[in-house]
Protein backbone atom coordinates (compact mmCIF):
# COMPACT_ATOMS: atom_id res chain seq x y z
CA UNK A 1 0.00 0.00 0.00
CA UNK A 2 2.76 2.46 -0.92
CA UNK A 3 1.73 6.11 -0.58
CA UNK A 4 -1.72 5.09 0.70
CA UNK A 5 -3.24 6.92 3.63
CA UNK A 6 -4.55 4.87 6.56
CA UNK A 7 -6.72 6.10 9.43
CA UNK A 8 -7.22 4.05 12.61
CA UNK A 9 -10.47 4.77 14.42
CA UNK A 10 -11.46 1.96 16.79
CA UNK A 11 -13.76 1.51 19.74
CA UNK A 12 -12.09 0.15 22.88
CA UNK A 13 -11.88 -3.60 23.32
CA UNK A 14 -13.97 -3.62 26.48
CA UNK A 15 -12.04 -4.49 29.61
CA UNK A 16 -8.69 -4.83 27.87
CA UNK A 17 -7.54 -2.11 25.45
CA UNK A 18 -8.53 1.54 25.22
CA UNK A 19 -9.26 3.16 21.87
CA UNK A 20 -6.10 5.23 22.24
CA UNK A 21 -3.92 2.19 22.94
CA UNK A 22 -5.41 0.30 19.99
CA UNK A 23 -4.49 3.23 17.74
CA UNK A 24 -0.91 3.22 19.05
CA UNK A 25 -0.47 -0.55 18.63
CA UNK A 26 -1.94 -0.70 15.11
CA UNK A 27 0.17 2.27 14.02
CA UNK A 28 3.34 0.58 15.36
CA UNK A 29 2.57 -2.69 13.59
CA UNK A 30 1.70 -0.96 10.31
CA UNK A 31 4.99 0.94 10.44
CA UNK A 32 6.78 -2.43 10.48
CA UNK A 33 5.00 -3.10 7.17
CA UNK A 34 6.22 0.31 5.89
CA UNK A 35 2.69 1.70 6.09
CA UNK A 36 2.23 5.14 7.64
CA UNK A 37 -1.01 5.86 9.44
CA UNK A 38 -2.87 8.30 11.67
CA UNK A 39 -5.21 7.55 14.58
CA UNK A 40 -7.70 9.19 16.90
CA UNK A 41 -9.10 7.99 20.20
CA UNK A 42 -12.71 7.26 19.29
CA UNK A 43 -15.98 6.91 21.18
CA UNK A 44 -19.65 6.12 20.72
CA UNK A 45 -20.56 7.44 24.17
CA UNK A 46 -19.29 4.54 26.28
CA UNK A 47 -15.77 3.54 27.29
CA UNK A 48 -13.10 5.92 26.03
CA UNK A 49 -15.43 8.93 25.94
CA UNK A 50 -13.04 11.25 27.77
CA UNK A 51 -9.97 9.94 25.91
CA UNK A 52 -11.69 10.83 22.66
CA UNK A 53 -12.39 14.42 23.64
CA UNK A 54 -8.87 14.87 25.04
CA UNK A 55 -7.67 13.72 21.63
CA UNK A 56 -9.99 16.08 19.75
CA UNK A 57 -9.22 19.08 21.97
CA UNK A 58 -5.55 19.00 23.04
CA UNK A 59 -4.99 21.10 26.13
CA UNK A 60 -8.58 20.78 27.37
CA UNK A 61 -8.81 21.29 31.15
CA UNK A 62 -8.93 18.09 33.22
CA UNK A 63 -10.73 18.41 36.57
CA UNK A 64 -10.29 15.71 39.20
CA UNK A 65 -13.16 15.07 41.59
CA UNK A 66 -13.92 12.60 44.40
CA UNK A 67 -17.27 10.87 43.91
CA UNK A 68 -19.19 7.91 45.26
CA UNK A 69 -18.24 4.47 43.99
CA UNK A 70 -21.04 2.88 41.90
CA UNK A 71 -21.89 0.33 44.62
CA UNK A 72 -21.46 0.59 48.38
CA UNK A 73 -20.36 3.71 50.25
CA UNK A 74 -16.73 4.15 49.23
CA UNK A 75 -15.43 7.13 47.22
CA UNK A 76 -12.84 7.28 44.45
CA UNK A 77 -11.09 9.96 42.40
CA UNK A 78 -12.18 10.40 38.78
CA UNK A 79 -12.20 13.30 36.34
CA UNK A 80 -14.21 15.22 33.77
CA UNK A 81 -13.23 17.78 31.11
CA UNK A 82 -13.92 21.50 30.63
CA UNK A 83 -13.45 23.39 27.36
CA UNK A 84 -13.17 27.03 28.33
CA UNK A 85 -13.67 28.49 24.84
CA UNK A 86 -17.18 27.09 24.57
CA UNK A 87 -17.80 26.73 28.34
CA UNK A 88 -18.60 23.04 27.78
CA UNK A 89 -18.22 20.23 30.29
CA UNK A 90 -17.62 16.69 29.01
CA UNK A 91 -18.49 13.99 31.51
CA UNK A 92 -18.79 10.22 31.23
CA UNK A 93 -20.95 7.66 33.02
CA UNK A 94 -18.40 4.97 32.22
CA UNK A 95 -15.47 6.98 33.61
CA UNK A 96 -17.33 8.36 36.65
CA UNK A 97 -19.45 5.46 37.90
CA UNK A 98 -19.22 2.73 35.27
CA UNK A 99 -19.56 -1.00 35.65
CA UNK A 100 -15.86 -1.37 34.86
CA UNK A 101 -15.10 -0.30 38.44
CA UNK A 102 -17.02 -3.23 39.96
CA UNK A 103 -15.64 -6.77 40.17
CA UNK A 104 -17.84 -9.26 38.31
CA UNK A 105 -18.86 -11.09 41.48
CA UNK A 106 -20.08 -7.83 43.06
CA UNK A 107 -22.15 -6.55 40.13
CA UNK A 108 -25.84 -6.10 40.93
CA UNK A 109 -27.92 -3.40 39.19
CA UNK A 110 -30.59 -3.64 41.88
CA UNK A 111 -28.18 -2.03 44.35
CA UNK A 112 -25.73 -0.11 42.11
CA UNK A 113 -26.25 3.60 41.54
CA UNK A 114 -24.98 6.56 39.53
CA UNK A 115 -24.86 9.04 42.42
CA UNK A 116 -21.25 9.85 41.52
CA UNK A 117 -22.36 11.21 38.16
CA UNK A 118 -24.62 13.69 39.94
CA UNK A 119 -21.79 14.69 42.26
CA UNK A 120 -19.45 15.30 39.32
CA UNK A 121 -22.10 17.34 37.48
CA UNK A 122 -22.71 19.44 40.58
CA UNK A 123 -18.98 20.03 40.99
CA UNK A 124 -18.76 21.15 37.35
CA UNK A 125 -21.69 23.54 37.67
CA UNK A 126 -20.39 25.15 40.85
CA UNK A 127 -16.77 25.29 39.64
CA UNK A 128 -17.12 26.42 36.02
CA UNK A 129 -20.67 27.72 35.55
CA UNK A 130 -20.80 26.04 32.11
CA UNK A 131 -23.22 26.81 29.29
CA UNK A 132 -23.31 23.25 28.04
CA UNK A 133 -23.03 19.75 29.46
CA UNK A 134 -22.16 16.80 27.20
CA UNK A 135 -22.64 13.41 28.86
CA UNK A 136 -21.46 10.05 27.54
CA UNK A 137 -23.99 7.42 28.60
CA UNK A 138 -22.41 4.02 27.97
CA UNK A 139 -20.99 1.53 30.44
CA UNK A 140 -23.31 2.12 33.40
CA UNK A 141 -23.64 -0.24 36.37
CA UNK A 142 -27.14 0.71 37.57
CA UNK A 143 -30.79 0.51 36.51
CA UNK A 144 -32.25 3.22 38.74
CA UNK A 145 -33.70 5.45 35.99
CA UNK A 146 -31.30 8.21 36.96
CA UNK A 147 -32.83 8.72 40.40
CA UNK A 148 -29.46 8.58 42.17
CA UNK A 149 -28.15 11.28 39.81
CA UNK A 150 -31.17 13.45 40.65
CA UNK A 151 -30.63 12.86 44.36
CA UNK A 152 -27.02 14.06 44.15
CA UNK A 153 -28.30 17.15 42.31
CA UNK A 154 -30.78 18.03 45.06
CA UNK A 155 -34.02 16.25 44.09
CA UNK A 156 -36.13 14.97 47.00
CA UNK A 157 -37.98 11.63 46.90
CA UNK A 158 -40.98 10.76 49.07
CA UNK A 159 -42.93 7.59 49.90
CA UNK A 160 -46.69 7.15 50.46
CA UNK A 161 -46.35 8.49 53.99
CA UNK A 162 -44.56 11.61 52.71
CA UNK A 163 -41.32 10.50 54.34
CA UNK A 164 -38.15 11.33 52.42
CA UNK A 165 -36.31 8.41 50.79
CA UNK A 166 -32.52 8.59 50.54
CA UNK A 167 -29.87 6.39 48.95
CA UNK A 168 -31.79 5.91 45.70
CA UNK A 169 -31.17 2.78 43.66
CA UNK A 170 -33.40 0.32 41.83
CA UNK A 171 -34.40 -1.52 45.02
CA UNK A 172 -35.94 1.69 46.41
CA UNK A 173 -37.90 2.74 43.31
CA UNK A 174 -40.92 0.70 44.44
CA UNK A 175 -41.34 3.02 47.44
CA UNK A 176 -41.32 6.36 45.60
CA UNK A 177 -44.68 8.10 45.23
CA UNK A 178 -43.61 11.64 44.37
CA UNK A 179 -40.52 13.76 43.81
CA UNK A 180 -39.56 17.41 44.24
CA UNK A 181 -37.13 18.34 41.46
CA UNK A 182 -37.15 22.14 41.78
CA UNK A 183 -33.66 22.36 43.39
CA UNK A 184 -32.14 20.34 40.56
CA UNK A 185 -33.79 22.45 37.88
CA UNK A 186 -32.59 25.62 39.59
CA UNK A 187 -29.02 24.28 39.76
CA UNK A 188 -29.03 23.40 36.04
CA UNK A 189 -30.91 26.50 34.89
CA UNK A 190 -29.48 27.87 31.64
CA UNK A 191 -27.31 24.79 30.97
CA UNK A 192 -27.96 22.98 27.69
CA UNK A 193 -27.57 19.23 28.12
CA UNK A 194 -26.64 16.82 25.33
CA UNK A 195 -26.55 13.06 25.87
CA UNK A 196 -24.32 10.93 23.66
CA UNK A 197 -25.46 7.33 23.89
CA UNK A 198 -23.74 4.19 22.63
CA UNK A 199 -27.15 2.61 22.05
CA UNK A 200 -30.83 3.53 21.92
CA UNK A 201 -32.82 1.24 24.19
CA UNK A 202 -36.23 1.07 25.81
CA UNK A 203 -36.80 0.64 29.52
CA UNK A 204 -39.10 -2.35 29.71
CA UNK A 205 -39.07 -4.58 26.61
CA UNK A 206 -35.66 -5.98 25.70
CA UNK A 207 -34.25 -2.85 27.29
CA UNK A 208 -32.65 -1.45 30.42
CA UNK A 209 -34.63 -3.35 33.03
CA UNK A 210 -34.47 -6.81 31.52
CA UNK A 211 -31.97 -7.41 28.71
CA UNK A 212 -29.33 -4.95 29.90
CA UNK A 213 -29.81 -5.63 33.61
CA UNK A 214 -28.56 -9.17 32.99
CA UNK A 215 -25.41 -7.84 31.30
CA UNK A 216 -24.87 -5.71 34.42
CA UNK A 217 -24.89 -8.71 36.72
CA UNK A 218 -28.57 -9.26 37.55
CA UNK A 219 -29.61 -12.82 38.25
CA UNK A 220 -32.42 -14.02 35.99
CA UNK A 221 -34.72 -14.59 38.95
CA UNK A 222 -34.32 -10.93 39.94
CA UNK A 223 -35.08 -9.39 36.55
CA UNK A 224 -38.83 -9.25 37.22
CA UNK A 225 -38.20 -7.45 40.50
CA UNK A 226 -35.90 -4.92 38.85
CA UNK A 227 -38.49 -4.35 36.15
CA UNK A 228 -41.40 -4.01 38.61
CA UNK A 229 -39.47 -1.53 40.74
CA UNK A 230 -38.75 0.64 37.69
CA UNK A 231 -42.34 0.40 36.41
CA UNK A 232 -43.68 1.60 39.75
CA UNK A 233 -41.45 4.69 39.68
CA UNK A 234 -42.16 5.33 35.99
CA UNK A 235 -45.91 5.24 36.60
CA UNK A 236 -45.70 7.23 39.84
CA UNK A 237 -44.24 10.11 37.83
CA UNK A 238 -47.16 9.92 35.41
CA UNK A 239 -45.42 8.10 32.57
CA UNK A 240 -47.02 5.06 30.96
CA UNK A 241 -45.59 4.83 27.43
CA UNK A 242 -42.03 3.60 26.90
CA UNK A 243 -39.75 5.09 24.22
CA UNK A 244 -36.69 3.72 22.43
CA UNK A 245 -34.54 6.51 23.90
CA UNK A 246 -35.48 5.95 27.55
CA UNK A 247 -33.25 3.01 28.45
CA UNK A 248 -29.68 4.22 27.88
CA UNK A 249 -27.42 3.98 30.94
CA UNK A 250 -30.04 2.21 33.03
CA UNK A 251 -32.66 4.85 32.34
CA UNK A 252 -30.50 7.93 32.96
CA UNK A 253 -31.55 9.04 29.48
CA UNK A 254 -35.21 8.91 30.56
CA UNK A 255 -34.53 11.15 33.52
CA UNK A 256 -32.49 13.71 31.58
CA UNK A 257 -34.72 13.93 28.51
CA UNK A 258 -38.11 13.98 30.25
CA UNK A 259 -37.33 15.85 33.45
CA UNK A 260 -34.39 18.09 32.49
CA UNK A 261 -35.05 18.81 28.79
CA UNK A 262 -31.87 17.17 27.52
CA UNK A 263 -31.35 16.18 23.89
CA UNK A 264 -30.15 12.65 23.14
CA UNK A 265 -28.03 11.65 20.14
CA UNK A 266 -26.19 8.53 19.01
CA UNK A 267 -22.66 9.05 20.30
CA UNK A 268 -20.97 7.46 17.30
CA UNK A 269 -22.74 9.71 14.81
CA UNK A 270 -22.06 12.84 16.83
CA UNK A 271 -18.40 11.94 17.32
CA UNK A 272 -17.88 11.45 13.58
CA UNK A 273 -19.50 14.83 12.91
CA UNK A 274 -17.23 16.52 15.46
CA UNK A 275 -14.04 15.18 13.80
CA UNK A 276 -15.48 15.99 10.34
CA UNK A 277 -15.33 12.36 9.25
CA UNK A 278 -17.27 13.24 6.10
CA UNK A 279 -14.11 15.01 4.93
CA UNK A 280 -11.63 12.53 6.42
CA UNK A 281 -13.21 9.48 4.80
CA UNK A 282 -12.45 10.99 1.38
CA UNK A 283 -8.83 11.71 2.31
CA UNK A 284 -7.91 8.21 3.50
CA UNK A 285 -7.61 5.11 1.32
CA UNK A 286 -8.18 2.71 4.21
CA UNK A 287 -10.07 3.01 7.47
CA UNK A 288 -9.18 0.50 10.19
CA UNK A 289 -11.75 0.22 12.94
CA UNK A 290 -12.67 -2.33 15.57
CA UNK A 291 -14.52 -3.50 18.66
CA UNK A 292 -14.16 -6.27 21.22
CA UNK A 293 -17.05 -8.26 19.78
CA UNK A 294 -18.43 -7.79 16.27
CA UNK A 295 -22.14 -8.67 16.25
CA UNK A 296 -25.56 -7.38 15.17
CA UNK A 297 -25.53 -4.67 17.84
CA UNK A 298 -22.27 -3.32 16.37
CA UNK A 299 -24.16 -2.28 13.23
CA UNK A 300 -27.03 -0.67 15.14
CA UNK A 301 -25.61 2.70 16.12
CA UNK A 302 -22.16 1.71 17.36
CA UNK A 303 -19.03 3.33 15.92
CA UNK A 304 -18.36 0.68 13.26
CA UNK A 305 -21.92 0.84 11.95
CA UNK A 306 -21.75 4.62 11.72
CA UNK A 307 -18.40 4.47 9.90
CA UNK A 308 -19.86 2.00 7.38
CA UNK A 309 -22.63 4.51 6.61
CA UNK A 310 -19.99 6.89 5.21
CA UNK A 311 -18.96 4.31 2.54
CA UNK A 312 -15.16 4.38 3.04
CA UNK A 313 -13.02 3.38 0.07
CA UNK A 314 -11.76 0.37 2.00
CA UNK A 315 -12.60 -0.78 5.51
CA UNK A 316 -10.97 -3.33 7.80
CA UNK A 317 -12.61 -4.36 11.09
CA UNK A 318 -10.53 -5.78 13.94
CA UNK A 319 -12.22 -7.64 16.78
CA UNK A 320 -11.72 -10.08 19.60
CA UNK A 321 -14.57 -12.32 18.46
CA UNK A 322 -16.72 -12.24 15.33
CA UNK A 323 -20.38 -13.26 15.64
CA UNK A 324 -21.19 -12.32 12.01
CA UNK A 325 -18.98 -14.55 9.92
CA UNK A 326 -20.60 -13.52 6.62
CA UNK A 327 -19.45 -9.89 6.88
CA UNK A 328 -16.41 -9.01 4.69
CA UNK A 329 -13.01 -7.76 5.89
CA UNK A 330 -13.60 -8.61 9.54
CA UNK A 331 -10.60 -10.16 11.30
CA UNK A 332 -10.88 -11.74 14.74
CA UNK A 333 -8.39 -12.94 17.32
CA UNK A 334 -10.57 -15.72 18.78
CA UNK A 335 -10.47 -18.60 17.98
CA UNK A 336 -8.13 -18.46 14.98
CA UNK A 337 -5.06 -16.91 16.62
CA UNK A 338 -5.66 -17.39 20.35
CA UNK A 339 -8.19 -18.71 22.80
CA UNK A 340 -10.38 -16.18 24.57
CA UNK A 341 -8.48 -16.72 27.82
CA UNK A 342 -5.11 -16.24 26.13
CA UNK A 343 -6.24 -13.02 24.44
CA UNK A 344 -7.65 -11.59 27.67
CA UNK A 345 -4.44 -12.41 29.51
CA UNK A 346 -2.28 -10.70 26.88
CA UNK A 347 -4.48 -8.35 24.81
CA UNK A 348 -1.65 -6.26 23.36
CA UNK A 349 0.18 -9.27 21.95
CA UNK A 350 -3.14 -10.64 20.68
CA UNK A 351 -3.84 -7.47 18.72
CA UNK A 352 -0.30 -7.31 17.37
CA UNK A 353 -0.57 -10.91 16.22
CA UNK A 354 -3.84 -10.08 14.46
CA UNK A 355 -2.33 -7.12 12.57
CA UNK A 356 0.64 -9.21 11.50
CA UNK A 357 -1.70 -11.86 10.09
CA UNK A 358 -3.54 -9.45 7.78
CA UNK A 359 -2.38 -8.54 4.29
CA UNK A 360 -2.86 -4.78 3.98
Amino acid sequence: MDQSKVLILSNPFKGTLSSLRIGEIVKEELKKKNIESDYFAATDGGDGFLDAFKSIYPGIFIKEVSVKYPIGKEYHNVYYLFKEETRTVYISVSDICGIKYINEVDRNPMYADSYGLGEAIKDAILTFNPKRLVIGLGGSASVDLGTSVLEALGTKFYDQYDSEIKGLRNAKLKDVERIDIKNTRQLLKGVKITLLSDVFATLFTNGATDLYSITKGAKKENVCIIKDNAEHFFNALGFFKDKKTYGAAGGISFMFTELLDAKIKLGSEEYLKIINFKKLVKEYDLIITGEGQFDEETLQGKLIGSIINYNPKKLIVLCGTNKMNNYPNVYSIVPTLMTKEESLNNPEEALRKLIRSIEI
